[in-house]
């Protein structure tokens, strides 16, 4: 595993590389909207909505409430499946959690930057709506076979549902909180995982606020490759931390092969912004040779007419960017 410094020379060669060749996939996580403003007060991240899920579980089912202290030793999925069970938790009230906690996001502008970057597309894990309320991409729900032309559009490939889709229609939940929710997405969700599991093996991914534990639909795009990730490609995992030696045995499992330290996000973000920019004035300069500006008409003078016509003497770099023509 490679560990680099986002500001080192080398991440930004390495980036620069990936982003003009169009090959960086970023797979955003709960990091990447967690905290910022929606519609109530801020979005949470897993361990505050896993306290959100225990309040509803219990204030809708009394036979739980003197059970709260072995809820919180459970994992976040063992909590979801109770959540998401209608038996437990009302419809209604698991509209109202996932509406008051993960719709209208306000990203920061830092962020609303990164989203700028053309990307080819993206995958999130989240359910919130901050990419494509504060972006251009096309919002892809799970659970659809998509068509090859999907990779024509700049999309946002919602890994585990939409919460919008999910207050908006009165059909069998497509999130997947739960570990049942994860099972059933590696059959209902192959057509995205599918799509995940390409780039896995030819592009260069990017995680960006993920914690990958506990993905089962991301490890089964990994463990599950018929064909080994080229050496060539990386899977870059971005983390204000050195992982430990464990943690990094739990990143090696997600294939993850490159490590990006920075002291915190907003500097990973104003560092991929500024690569980007740069990327884009040297394209420009390249570009400025070619760039057409006008016609330049010759003097009415013969001899400088006869140079030009006839003996090639005339010095053609003396206006570049124009068309010369004789005159007379």
């Amino acid at each position: 595993m490679e560990y680099l410094d986002i500001t080192d020379k080398k991440t930004e060669g390495i980036i620069k590389i990936c982003l003009e060749n169009k090959t960086l996939i970023p797979v955003i996580g709960a990091g990447y909207t967690a905290g910022e403003k929606n519609k109530t007060g801020s979005v949470p991240n897993g361990d505050q909505f896993k306290e959100v899920m225990i309040s509803t579980i219990t204030s809708s089912s009394p036979a739980l409430q003197t059970h709260v202290d072995q809820l919180h030793k459970r994992s976040f999925s063992q909590i979801a499946e109770l959540y998401m069970n209608k038996d437990i938790v009302p419809r209604s009230r698991v509209k109202e959690d996932i509406e008051q906690n993960f719709l209208g996001v306000k990203l920061e502008e830092r962020k609303k930057d990164f989203l700028k970057i053309e990307w080819p597309y993206i995958y999130t894990l989240n359910i919130d709506d901050a990419i494509e309320e504060n972006s251009k991409y096309t919002k892809v729900l799970p659970y659809l076979k998509l068509s090859e032309k999907a990779r024509s559009f700049r999309c946002i490939y919602k890994i585990h549902g939409d919460a919008t889709h999910e207050i908006l229609y009165d059909e069998k939940t497509s999130l997947i909180f739960s570990s049942s929710q994860y099972i059933r997405s590696l059959i209902k969700n192959e057509s995205m995982l599918l799509f995940l599991k390409t780039d896995l093996i030819e592009n260069n991914v990017l995680f960006i606020g993920c914690s990958l534990r506990d993905e089962i639909d991301l490890l089964y795009s990994i463990v599950g490759q018929d064909e080994t990730p080229s050496n060539a490609s990386r899977r870059i995992y971005v983390t204000t931390k050195k992982p430990d030696p464990i943690r990094e045995l739990d990143l090696k499992t997600y294939n993850i092969n490159t490590v990006i330290l920075t002291p915190d996000y907003d500097t990973f973000y104003s560092k991929i912004i500024d690569i980007k920019d740069k990327s884009k004035e040297k394209e420009k300069d390249r570009l400025e040779r070619f760039l057409f500006k006008g016609v330049n008409n010759l003097e009415a003078v013969k001899n400088i007419n006869i140079d030009f016509i006839l003996k090639s003497e005339y010095k053609f770099n003396e206006k570049p960017h124009y068309i010369t023509v004789p005159n007379f």
